[in-house]
């Protein structure tokens, strides 16, 4: 007998009208409950909204699913959420990590539990940026999955996704008064945000046409602008440098106009102050999405006698309408927001300085190149590597997609390396019932992922070397493979639902040329050992490793 989870998750196949064994995604809307602290130290009740998606399959028997998505409040304290969990078979639950941060990778566990049907509620507290410092919240995450927003194959209809580019250069007038250092004056700040949005509409239980969605991105001054200030000892010049990160939910404020509503926080001050942001979207004109942001930013003097000086920041203008193809990423359409083929090299000032396996000259006598082992049994695809871009069919279990992450087949427990310099920022266990870790490194955004891996020797803070072993292959689809296990490797970028990059862009010069080398030759050797010249396509190789530089998303 199944216990509620499960049977909430046969209700949504069943709800949906698809083979038991095919895969559905569903839109999902809900709302924040509780309490968050206003500027004046009162726990106020939240004005919220929630955007997310859940992508489920049962394959005889076996669930699995992923939650994404992201919840804001406005009002007593702009508030963003980050959520991304996995369904547990063991707990019947939804276990995963949210972020209270904009613009940080989800680090704070979250567990949601099932209150009835098709909703779900996650109990969330903390201390989250404001324009005064940390404010306090105690917050009931609600989701409920409306039986009509449920759509087989993993497809949304493209009549129903809309996603947009949040990209904006402006100069800005920003008026400091700071009596106890002495200064009133007027900064000119040319400031360039870069984002973007997604929406997708349903209807509801009473068949009404209902709007979801999430915006995030970034933003920094160009060039610095001097500030005066006497603070004791005499008058110095602070260079202004205003940048941080924003999230939102979108909201709907009247019958005529919705907005992405959340919060921002500030680079410079301990992820400690920001503020409210707000993206209109007026119906009857949609040329055009004002923003406007208020907030508190801290500029850092480089003085020990007043490290740090906080100013009242506020801006507002338009982005432009800049409107992405539509379509939910499957068969029926197009990712929103991927870029075009020839999108650019994402600039990173951390590269990958270890492959994470060891990779050589194939040896016949051993049938071994470095960890990968040559074999002539039956495996899917017949392939030891699959490269990022590799178009993974349609078949019972799902729709065609694009593997978002380089693969190597290896016998189980070979062991794993970090990628990078950096520090652990995430061990999560994923739906395979093995685990993910997630190093970064210090002055970049991206995030690299060893994905499918088991006995992990490091938690999150740990600072790694690149080569230092951080766990094993584990043991996942080893069916498939001839009884060995997978190892995936990736660069993420981006919020709730990041881009993957084709990683091998991102060698360290110290490896680079021979690692590209290696996996041309252990594709050419794996070739020749199984007596097919056609099982890699060298006419779509953009870089070895890599048939696209278009970024993945998922």
């Amino acid at each position: 007998m199944r216990v509620l989870g499960t049977f909430v998750f046969a209700t949504l196949l069943t709800s949906s009208q698809c083979s038991w064994a095919a895969p559905l995604t569903a839109s999902l809307h809900g709302s924040l409950t509780g309490t968050v602290q206003n500027s004046d130290g009162v726990l106020a009740a939240p004005i919220s909204a929630v955007h997310a998606r859940i992508l489920a399959n049962d394959n005889n028997g076996v669930i699995t699913a992923t939650l994404e998505g992201v919840a804001a409040n406005t009002g007593a304290l702009g508030l963003a959420i980050e959520f991304t969990a996995q369904f547990d078979a063991a707990t019947q639950a939804f276990t995963g990590l949210y972020s209270d941060t904009p613009g940080q990778v989800p680090d704070i566990p979250l567990q949601f539990s099932n209150i009835g049907g098709l909703s779900w509620r996650a109990a969330i507290s903390g201390n989250a940026p404001s324009a005064s410092g940390e404010r306090a919240y105690n917050l009931n995450l609600n989701l409920v999955i409306e039986p009509s927003a449920i759509y087989p194959n993993a497809d949304l209809p493209a009549d129903r996704v809309f996603s947009g580019i949040l990209d904006r250069q402006q100069n800005f007038q920003l008026p400091v008064n700071l009596p106890a250092l002495q200064s009133n004056q007027t900064l000119a700040l040319e400031m360039k945000f870069a984002g973007d949005w997604q929406a997708t509409t349903f209807t509801d239980a009473s068949g009404s046409s209902r709007f979801t969605g999430l915006a995030s991105g970034t933003f920094t001054t160009l060039q610095a602008s001097p500030l005066t200030i006497v603070p004791a000892g005499g008058s110095m010049t602070v260079p202004v440098v205003i940048g941080g990160s924003f999230s939102g939910a979108l909201f709907s404020v009247s019958d005529t106009e919705l907005a992405f509503k959340g919060a921002w926080v500030s680079n410079n001050s301990g992820q400690s102050l920001g503020g409210d942001i707000s993206i209109s979207v007026p119906l009857q004109d949609v040329s055009r999405f004002p923003f406007t942001m208020n907030g508190t930013a801290q500029i850092s003097t480089g003085a020990t006698q007043i490290p740090a000086v906080s100013l009242p920041f506020s801006a507002s203008g338009e982005f432009p309408l800049a409107l992405n193809n539509t379509g939910s990423g499957g068969s029926g359409g197009t990712t929103p927001g991927t870029p075009e083929p020839n999108s650019p090299v994402v600039a990173s000032a951390v590269k990958i300085k270890h492959l994470g396996v060891n990779l050589a000259s194939y040896d016949p006598a051993t049938n071994r190149a470095g960890d990968f082992v040559f074999t002539r049994d039956n495996m899917s695809f017949d392939l030891l590597f699959f490269n990022f871009g590799f178009i993974v069919p349609a078949n019972s279990v799902g729709s065609e997609k694009v593997n978002p992450q380089p693969t190597f087949i290896l016998p189980m427990g070979t062991k794993v390396h970090a990628l990078i310099d950096g520090e652990v920022i995430s061990v999560t266990k994923l739906y395979s019932n093995d685990y993910s870790v997630m190093l970064q490194g210090e002055g970049s955004d991206l995030i690299f992922e060893l994905e499918h891996v088991i006995n992990v020797i490091v938690r999150v803070g740990d600072r790694v070397l690149a080569g230092d072993i951080v766990a094993e292959v584990s043991g996942y689809d080893a069916h498939n493979y001839a009884g060995m296990g997978l190892v995936e490797i990736g660069i993420l970028r981006g919020g709730v639902t990041p881009t993957h990059l084709c990683p091998f862009d991102y060698l360290d010069d110290s490896i680079r040329e021979a690692t590209l080398q290696n996996i041309t030759a252990l594709q050419q050797a794996w070739e020749a050992y199984r007596g097919n010249s056609g099982l890699y396509d060298e006419s779509k190789v953009i870089v070895p490793g890599c048939y696209r530089r278009t970024p993945v998303e998922g």
